[in-house]
Formats: structure tokens, C-alpha cells, sequence
């Protein structure tokens, strides 16, 4: 099991740190939610004051989890998804998450579609031993339902126009939790540390010794064994996507977890992962990114998120050549994890 925790935690990101030379050791843990391992790591703060936050952090991560998953039974999503087009009350989290999706549906004109669980539910990414294909025509029968516009939210109130469509939120619910954790952890008084979400890392504050975080980036399909390089972080977070985190082989072609909404299939893209940085607080919008940009392939990326102020991108394309925006700070440094 630790083996798996550890090669999970490595799956895209690596935390490099070093031994603090103060009292009191970094305490951290680790829990499986959200379908990944997690990671909460609090510095410089009394082992038992540190470990009842680490605690609490995780009984809010799950709260999220029963809020916006779209498989739990009895989430705001859940219920959103099985009512038929009936109107449902969901708690401000999810209202406010659902709103800041569709803006982002809307610059993207679709593209970024929150409304494609009917289509994400037809594909299974876990079973890498026996994989199948979903039914074209299941594929075909649930592309109408497709479409972000069909999505009404007044005050908590959210009603789907079209009863077919579904909601998932996978694409940029871990990036908004991530947002919630760390703040809930600065409000208790950690200056301090690290939020793990298996890909979406908050680096708080700074180490111990005042020097920056250092987060290494996988290198892709690289089984967790080398890293393209780290950057340095300070108050910041940063999200990766990749086509290589959830994929099977089927008669020698590579299926992965992008679906395009236009289609219901994985995204012909000629990127493999792309890292969107900012300040702390906006990693609801880096997850965000971090999909559209996968979804449009290298050129329209590197548009996409000119205008994007505030916001870094690292992206490894096809060939594997990595190209950076100016502020991102990616060093380069292949080799052994």
C-alpha cells in the first residue's frame, strides 16, 4: 500500500523538499478521495496543532466530494443529473463552481463543456487490464444532450433545460477544492505548507528556511520515474493535465481521458501535458485551463492563454519538446525521481 501511495503522490507532481533545521518536523497525510491519493503536509507548526488541521482539511475535502462528485449517490450533482429536467436546490459551493464553469464554456464556445457526463459516463479509464469501447451508437444517442447552454442556474437553483444532459465537474472541481483547502488551512494559521491533490498543488507560504517550494513536473508516460524539471513556488499553485493520466491500449491505438464534446471521443491533440501556474486562489481557473488547453493542441494554447493574465503555461507536446511562457519558471532537469 505505501508502495502505491508513493507512486500515486508522484503520479504528476513532485514535492522536493528539504530537512527542516527547526523544531518542529513537517507533518503530513495521506487519503485516497476525489479518485486520487491526497496530500496534506503542514510546516512549522506544533505536531498536534498540525495534525488536527491536516484532519479537518480532509473532512473538508470530502465534504466537496459530496458535493460535486457525479457518481456518489445524493450529491448536488447527483441530484442534478437524475431529476429530469426538475429544478434542484444545491449549497453555494456548487452554485458558485457551476457559474465560474460556464463562463468558462462560454469563452470557449463549448469546447470546455461541463454538460458532457452522459458522454463521460459511457468510458471506463479505470479497467487498464480489460478495457472496452463504448457503443458509438450510446455515443451518438447522448451527443445532443451536449451542450453547456442547456445548464440555467438562478440563485442555488439549477434546472436542465434538456433532462438527457448531465453535469461532471471533473474538469475543474479538483482546482476549485484545492482553493477552498488552502484557504481553510490559512485561516487556522498554517504559513506554511503543501495541498496535494494528485495534480493540483497549493504551495503555501514558503519553507522553513525562507527558501521557495520546489514542484517537480512528471515527465509524461515516464511511469513516475523522471521529471522534466521544477519550478519554484511561493503563495502559488499550479495545475497538470495530461493525456498520459488515464488512458488504455486497444489494438494499438491510445485512448485518453480528454473526450471532446463535439464528438464524445478522446481529443485528437498533439499535446501530452501542460501545467497552468498562478497565485494562490486561482486554481479553480488553472484546472480549468489546463483541459482547454489540451483540448485545443499547442498553437491555439499558447493563444488561448496569451491574454490570460496572471496565469503561466508549461506545455510537453507529441515530440516531447516543452515550450514555456515567459513567468513560468520551469529549470529543466531530466532524469531520476
Amino acid at each position: 500500500m505505501r508502495k502505491k501511495i508513493l507512486l500515486s503522490l508522484l503520479c504528476t507532481l513532485l514535492i522536493i523538499t528539504q530537512v527542516s533545521c527547526k523544531t518542529n518536523e513537517p507533518v503530513s497525510d495521506t487519503e485516497f478521495m476525489l479518485d486520487t491519493f491526497c496530500t496534506i503536509e503542514i510546516h512549522g507548526m506544533d505536531e498536534d496543532k498540525a495534525t488536527e488541521i491536516i484532519n479537518e482539511t480532509f473532512d473538508e475535502c470530502k465534504r466537496y466530494e459530496g458535493l460535486f462528485s457525479r457518481t456518489m449517490e445524493g450529491t448536488d450533482i447527483y441530484k442534478i443529473n437524475h431529476a429530469e429536467g426538475q429544478p434542484v436546490e444545491v449549497s453555494d459551493e456548487t452554485a458558485e463552481l457551476i457559474r465560474t464553469s460556464l463562463e468558462l464554456c462560454e469563452e470557449t464556445d463549448g469546447l470546455f463543456d461541463i454538460s458532457i457526463g452522459r458522454i463521460t459516463n459511457l468510458w471506463n479509464f479505470k479497467d487498464t487490464e480489460n478495457p472496452t469501447l463504448p457503443d458509438d451508437a450510446d455515443i451518438k444517442a447522448h451527443l445532443p444532450s451536449v451542450d453547456y447552454r442547456n445548464i440555467n442556474i438562478e440563485g442555488n437553483t439549477v434546472t436542465l433545460s434538456d433532462p438527457d444532459t448531465w453535469l461532471d465537474l471533473g474538469s475543474i472541481a479538483k482546482g476549485y477544492i484545492a482553493d477552498k483547502l488552502s484557504q481553510f488551512m490559512t485561516d487556522k494559521g498554517v504559513t506554511s505548507g503543501i495541498v496535494n491533490l494528485g495534480g493540483n498543488i497549493v504551495a503555501i507560504g514558503e519553507k522553513e528556511d525562507g527558501s521557495n517550494w520546489n514542484i517537480g513536473l512528471e515527465t509524461p508516460f515516464s511511469d513516475s520515474t523522471e521529471i522534466l524539471g521544477a519550478v519554484e513556488m511561493k503563495d502559488q499553485t499550479v495545475v497538470t493535465s495530461g493525456t498520459y493520466e488515464r488512458h488504455f491500449n486497444i489494438d494499438g491505438k491510445e485512448y485518453h481521458h480528454v473526450l471532446d464534446p463535439a464528438t464524445g471521443y478522446p481529443k485528437d491533440t498533439d499535446i501530452l501535458s501542460v501545467s497552468i501556474k498562478s497565485d494562490m486562489g486561482n486554481s479553480t481557473l488553472c484546472d480549468g485551463y489546463s483541459t482547454t488547453c489540451l483540448l485545443l493542441g499547442k498553437d491555439k494554447a499558447i493563444e488561448f492563454m496569451a491574454d490570460k493574465e496572471g496565469y503561466e503555461y508549461c506545455i510537453t507536446d507529441m515530440n516531447g519538446n516543452i515550450t514555456q511562457s515567459d513567468g513560468f519558471g520551469l529549470v529543466e532537469e531530466a532524469g531520476d525521481k
